[in-house]
């Protein structure tokens, strides 16, 4: 069986950044760690399923996607709740789906749009574009030649035994997005793959949130995909690519630092990370988050946050409130 391998070349920034992640996932497995703990990974699902909706407009804060998480009525757009849940659902689904087989791609975009497209789960039969403003940014190739095109990309990404993963998982996100393949949910599909790819590189990538450090850079994100797309090659989203797993990477480190930092307990910290900087909070709130905790732990963390001028506290009693401070 051939295939056409799509080109690209490896360039000294991005030897330099695999060398980078290289060494952090040698940390890891030098540790035996194969997830960050439970409480992170909460924050971590949170901050990947709100980056990747937020990239294609969804307007949801961090604050309305855990309450999703959590079961918890949302006043929004419906559209954009079902966004939200259809994104969780997928991530959820990941240890089911083989990264390697073309079925399973079409299996997620079932997930991802049921209730959003008319026919989700399928290659579009229309032409579609990438617009900025009224500006077209990008044109995808006719329909009638996706499905070959696809085909062709997953016989590489299975075949080629040759290319690293890590590099394989951003070659494909480049090329996916370039061709295209359905009518809607691409950038959300295209980042989710490049994900299940990333699995295959260390299990920490289970909870590692590349799709939030992407929403941050968003701007650099389309660039990199217009330069690749401009020299024909992925080059540049390969190197934009390495850069935001290597940023993310670090985002987890600085997570999973056990040590106290500025004599503050690392977990009001986490907590502080995931909350939106207006939002105030309850104790109450605080113990449902880490789910494990008793009232009396809240209470000493809470304390200790309002001491270290973290947050402030508003009201007295029952009715007391907690507020990040800027």
């Amino acid at each position: 069986m051939h295939y056409k391998k799509p080109p690209f070349s490896l360039t000294p920034e991005i030897f330099r950044l695999g060398l980078e992640i290289s060494k952090m996932i040698g940390r890891y497995e030098g540790k035996r760690i194969v997830d960050v703990e439970p409480r992170l990974r909460r924050i971590n699902t949170m901050k990947t399923i709100r980056g990747t909706c937020a990239i294609e407009g969804n307007t949801l804060s961090e604050e309305m996607v855990t309450d999703i998480i959590n079961n918890k009525k949302v006043l929004a757009p419906k559209r954009e709740i079902l966004e939200v849940k259809n994104a969780l659902a997928l991530y959820q689904e990941q240890a089911e789906l083989d990264c390697f087989n073309e079925a399973d791609l079409l299996k997620a975009h079932g997930i991802l749009m049921e209730g959003l497209l008319d026919l989700p789960g399928r290659y579009r039969d229309g032409e579609v574009g990438v617009f900025s403003g009224n500006r077209t940014v990008h044109v995808g190739p006719p329909a009638i030649r996706v499905p070959e095109q696809m085909k062709n990309l997953f016989q590489w990404l299975s075949m080629d035994l040759t290319t690293n993963t890590l590099i394989k998982s951003a070659v494909f996100h480049f090329e996916y997005e370039f061709i295209h393949p359905f009518m809607d949910g691409n950038g959300r599909m295209g980042r989710f793959w490049q994900h299940l790819l990333l699995i295959k590189v260390h299990p920490i990538f289970r909870s590692v949130p590349v799709e939030n450090i992407i929403y941050n850079y968003q701007q650099d994100y389309y660039r990199a995909l217009a330069a690749a797309q401009s020299v024909g090659e992925s080059t540049p989203f390969i190197e934009f690519s390495l850069f935001t797993i290597h940023e993310a990477l670090k985002e987890v480190d600085r997570q999973s630092d056990g040590r106290k930092r500025d004599g503050v307990d690392q977990r009001l910290l986490s907590f502080l990370e995931a909350q939106h900087p207006d939002q105030e909070f309850s104790r109450k709130q605080y113990v449902e988050f880490f789910g494990n905790i008793s009232p009396a732990s809240a209470t000493k963390d809470l304390i200790t946050g309002v001491k270290q001028k973290l947050i402030e506290k508003i009201g007295t009693g029952i009715k007391t409130r907690y507020k990040k401070m800027s």
